[in-house]
């Protein structure tokens, strides 16, 4: 039987099992949201600083895709490490890939009070 721990590590390798995701590039666990989007068969909702706005895009994937954009809150020379956390379907099954994203000033948060 896999441990929890195992599983974390296994799917997770950037979610440290206590609630809280790291950056893939410096293992910070100081990270920001800066935007989300759901792809329905290439009918797209992204929500960012600015509100929420609708995209029409060719159909990339055979299921549903959620995307996290995040930015970490080192930096080096004021270039934040940022990354897409994607969750997909695909036949039966659900994916995760964090993918790095080019070093930028980081955007706004998604949202904060």
């Amino acid at each position: 039987m896999v441990t929890e721990e195992q599983y974390a590590a296994h799917v997770f390798p950037y979610y440290d099992g206590a609630g809280m995701i790291h950056c893939p590039v410096c293992d910070s666990e100081y990270v920001h949201m800066s935007g989300a989007s759901i792809d329905r068969g290439g009918d797209k909702v992204v929500v960012d600083h600015d509100g929420v706005g609708f995209i029409d895009l060719p159909q990339h994937y055979r299921g549903a895709v959620v995307e996290i954009e995040m930015y970490c809150e080192f930096s080096e020379d004021d270039l934040h490490h940022r990354f897409l956390w994607r969750t997909y379907f695909h036949k039966g099954t659900i994916y995760v890939k964090v993918e790095r994203l080019p070093d930028s000033v980081p955007p706004p948060d998604l949202w904060r009070d």
